[in-house]
């Protein structure tokens, strides 16, 4: 497949402080190299080189992201029509020009005009255009974009309050997508060894991915199924422990390992101290994904995983009420 070139521009959901980022340099290397050429509160700019069905998987995957925007240059407010000229942007129409952040009325009219005196037969769509030149107003610079497309949110379906089988407390469906997107995985097989109601499968299972799932508690188990089965996907999901995950999976098996650890009292636990349970899981899911291969795992805030015998990528925090919040880690198995 035939490499490309491009700077791109995401304007980030606000959902999360770092995970939005995470997840975007995540899907990136999946399909190439990357350069982070600026971060800010509302948008991330980044030269991509790489396999052209990265759009494709970005618009199909990316959780926290509003937008993805083709990034065209920087300039002063006052600057704007020389870089139009000296840029030529190709415009195809009918157009329209939207702006992000603060509202100037005159730079549209600026622009507009620009465009309208280079084109034998402008035209002007708000609603279908086929150019949309996305201005992102800072300070006093211009960020100019042509808009690529708006990340497919339709797995917002998925959250727990539409799935037959629920439980109080739920993975939000962003999280949820954007953990399997951590792994870094493209295809391939994916577990999630403590499954729940099966909130991270069913992400994983609407991108394509052969999803496995296991959780000791039988009614778990069978509500999982009843879930995947509820959105039209299908999945291998069986009962099981999962500190004996690699006695029922050969080592190696597993292109990915995403879950949620159980952070309840001891009887939810299965009578096993809290910090046993997490340190004999991790064995087991070190063991059964593949060299090379991610384990995304949210435990306990007090829970530290530093000394796993696999590398570090990141770690994120995720407050899920006052009194709850977990962390979010990424690792990577670096040998056998």
């Amino acid at each position: 497949m035939d490499n490309m070139k491009i700077s791109l521009l995401f304007q980030l959901s606000g959902f999360h402080s770092t995970l939005p980022l995470a997840e975007i340099e995540a899907m990136l290397s999946l399909y190439g190299s990357f350069n982070l050429l600026e971060k800010t509160e509302r948008f991330a700019i980044f030269d991509f080189v790489g396999k052209r069905n990265v759009i494709d998987s970005l618009r199909r995957r990316l959780s926290l992201v509003h937008g993805v925007f083709e990034f065209l240059g920087r300039c002063k407010l006052g600057d704007i029509e020389t870089f139009f000229k000296e840029k030529q942007v190709q415009i195809e129409m009918p157009y329209r020009i939207r702006m992000h952040g603060m509202l100037i009325n005159d730079v549209i009219d600026r622009v507009a005009d620009i465009i309208e005196n280079k084109s034998l037969h402008p035209c002007v769509s708000l609603e279908h255009p086929k150019t949309s030149i996305e201005l992102f107003i800072k300070g006093k610079d211009v960020y100019i974009t042509k808009l690529l497309f708006y990340p497919d949110k339709s797995f917002m379906k998925h959250s727990p309050k539409h799935r037959p089988f629920i439980r109080p407390v739920a993975m939000d469906a962003r999280i949820a997508r954007c953990m399997v997107n951590l792994s870094r995985i493209a295809n391939g097989k994916l577990i999630d060894p403590v499954c729940g109601t099966g909130g991270i499968l069913i992400e994983a299972a609407s991108m394509g991915i052969k999803v496995y799932g296991m959780d000791k508690e039988r009614t778990m188990v069978k509500g999982t199924k009843q879930n995947l089965e509820f959105f039209g996907y299908s999945g291998d999901v069986m009962q099981g422990d999962v500190i004996t995950l690699d006695k029922l999976f050969p080592h190696n098996y597993f292109d990915a390992v995403v879950c949620d650890m159980p952070y309840g009292i001891s009887s939810s636990l299965g009578n096993i101290r809290r910090d046993v349970l997490y340190s004999k899981a991790i064995v087991a899911m070190r063991n059964v994904v593949k060299k090379g291969h991610y384990v995304v795992i949210m435990v306990p805030e007090e829970i530290n995983l530093l000394n796993v015998k696999m590398k570090l990528i990141e770690i994120h925090k995720e407050r899920v009420h006052t009194n709850l919040t977990r962390r979010i880690y990424v690792l990577r198995k670096e040998c056998d």
